[in-house]
């Protein structure tokens, strides 16, 4: 065995004894240069391996607008086991990150060539601009056996919290079928936890998310393992099953050569790092740190009042959503203004979208917007409830493609949906999801259908005009959750008439109810609705914004938003 590198090992030791996890950073710019985190820090979701993915066995192809057709892309993968209770698997091997140049996508492989098994899951987190990130290569000049010495100029401290992920190299030969960790020994190093040597060209994405207010260190310790498994305990994560969490591993004197990941025990209502392999974690006497980052778990609800009778948009204003280009954003109009375009979401960047020839803002930095799909103007005073969802599995993207489009509608292939005829989702177009311009316009009112042949569901255009590729719909999925139902119009609420009301203790007498509905087949929609408040009902309900009638055939998933969607859905006393 080669001598370990980790002379700080007794000092270390002795002060983690009394270390409590660290929670909180200075929002500030260092004199180095540090940048002051944005709200999120970036973009987080999961992805699921599948036999659809999956690539020559020991490959899962990722499809992300953020991720495809981004070769120089920096982002960071952590197993998870079982998230949002859908059936855990086990995946312990080596992985690392790889661009195809043929689908212009990006992989996780199995640096052994082993098989990612189909369910196996994945976080994953892409850093925005604000959050330094960097690819270190392994070289013979920073390269010892099994460590290589990384240098950054954002690396300044020993208590910054780091996360890394392997990725082929551009001039890799060798594979590094290793687990890796990242330390501080009077510099910093990437390590292989076996002490095996690190392949020479041997990449790794770097990125040091010290002052985000969301990243701390866990340790093992006896009192939080038990056999494979160690609990963290955290206000971030405790309780929150929908958490999606990033791991990297380090060490200070002892080694853990084992496939790592997160889970949530429904039991204890925690979150855990655990061996895949099912080995004995190390805790005593010597712990094995994890450098931990938790996704945003806060929703932006607003309800969006911007006087704007020049254009066909109306933009959002909210720290969440601000410059973040990878949020999800759902709308639906409320309130006595109405509407009767199509509408979706953009992000307006930086760059004055103007110069494209398309109808947008001519210059807004970094801001989301609703829009109206046929340009036509956006009412003076419209309102919008606005919904962004933390990341979780229940929320993503789907791209419609020629695989996945059948006449006028798209097929969905998500876990929580398939096989699942009880499903409730939500559905909004988005123009540009990765910020590119210029995007894409569906001027078509949509829905959601379950096709039981398929056994999957469907979005699909209300007017039954065929669906185009290359298409971006933002989806969420709301099983189980206490704040979302379904509403069927009857005759005793609102059919052969323009005003259906909804009879739920989540919205009657609520006048500042954060609603968000979705269609879904009953009976064909093609018409634009919203939500209203009758104040001396009091009760919500859902309006035709154009005069049709509704009829007893129609259905609408509804969301009322408030934070506490986000506490446990399910747990096992």
């Amino acid at each position: 065995m080669k001598g370990l590198r980790f002379g700080l090992f007794a000092a270390l030791v002795a002060a983690v004894l009394t270390l409590t996890q660290q929670t909180d950073f200075p929002e500030t710019v260092s004199a180095g240069g540090f940048p002051t985190p944005s709200a999120t820090g970036g973009t987080y979701f999961v992805h699921i391996a599948s036999a659809d993915n999956n690539v020559s066995g020991y490959m899962t192809e990722i499809q992300h607008p953020l991720l495809d057709e981004q070769p120089n892309a920096i982002f960071f993968v952590t197993p998870v086991w079982g998230p949002l209770q859908i059936p855990g698997v086990y995946y312990e091997d080596p992985f690392g990150v790889i661009y195809s140049d043929t689908t212009k996508r990006w992989r996780i492989f199995s640096q052994g060539a082993a098989s990612i098994p189909n369910g196996a899951a994945f976080n994953i987190y892409i850093p925005d601009s604000t959050v330094p990130a960097f690819v270190h290569t392994a070289t013979p000049s920073n390269t010892t056996d099994y460590y290589t010495e990384v240098s950054s100029p954002y690396l300044t401290a020993p208590d910054d919290i780091v996360l890394v992920t392997q990725r082929w190299g551009a001039n890799q030969v060798v594979f590094n079928n290793h687990h890796i960790g990242v330390s501080y020994d009077g510099g910093w190093i990437i390590f292989n936890h076996d002490q095996a040597d690190i392949a020479n060209n041997a990449e790794f994405n770097v990125a040091v998310v010290s002052k985000m207010n969301r990243a701390f260190q866990h340790f093992t310790t006896s009192a939080n393992v038990s056999g494979h498994i160690s609990y963290i305990s955290h206000p971030l994560t405790d309780n929150r099953p929908e958490a999606l969490l990033m791991s990297t591993s380090s060490s200070i004197g002892a080694f853990n050569p084992h496939g790592t990941g997160v889970w949530y025990n429904t039991s204890q209502r925690q979150w855990s790092v655990f061996n895949q392999d099912l080995a004995a974690m190390p805790a005593s006497p010597i712990p094995i740190p994890f450098n931990m980052l938790v996704a945003p778990q806060t929703p932006v609800q607003l309800s969006k009042k911007e006087p704007n009778p020049t254009s066909n948009y109306v933009l959002l204003d909210h720290p969440l959503l601000n410059s973040n280009i990878g949020a999800l954003v759902f709308a639906t109009t409320r309130g006595v203004v109405t509407n009767e375009s199509p509408t979706g979401v953009f992000f307006s960047p930086s760059t004055p979208l103007s110069t494209q020839g398309v109808a947008t803002p001519s210059q807004v930095l970094g801001q989301w917007a609703v829009y109206n799909e046929d340009l036509a103007l956006m009412p003076d005073n419209i309102e919008f409830n606005i919904f962004a969802p933390p990341p979780s599995l229940r929320a993503f993207v789907h791209t419609t493609t020629s695989e996945n489009v059948d006449g006028h509608r798209t097929i969905l292939d998500h876990p929580m949906l398939n096989n699942n005829p009880d499903a409730i989702a939500f559905v909004e177009h988005s123009w540009n999801p990765n910020g590119a311009v210029p995007g894409t316009y569906h001027d078509h009112y949509v829905g959601l259908y379950y096709d039981q042949g398929l056994g999957r569901w469907v979005i699909f255009n209300q007017d039954l005009a065929t669906m185009a590729t290359g298409r971006f719909f933002n989806v969420f999925v709301a099983n189980n959750m206490p704040n979302a139902f379904i509403h069927q119009v009857t005759n005793g609420n609102g059919a052969n008439g323009t005003i259906s009301y909804l009879d739920s203790p989540l919205t009657n007498g609520n006048p500042a109810a954060i609603i968000i509905i979705t269609p879904r087949y009953g009976f064909t929609n093609d018409f634009p609705v919203g939500v209203w408040y009758h104040p001396t009902l009091e009760q919500w309900a859902i309006v035709s914004q154009d005069g049709s009638e509704f009829s007893n055939l129609h259905l609408f998933n509804v969301l009322v938003v408030t934070n506490s969607v986000y506490l446990p859905l399910v747990t096992t006393d």
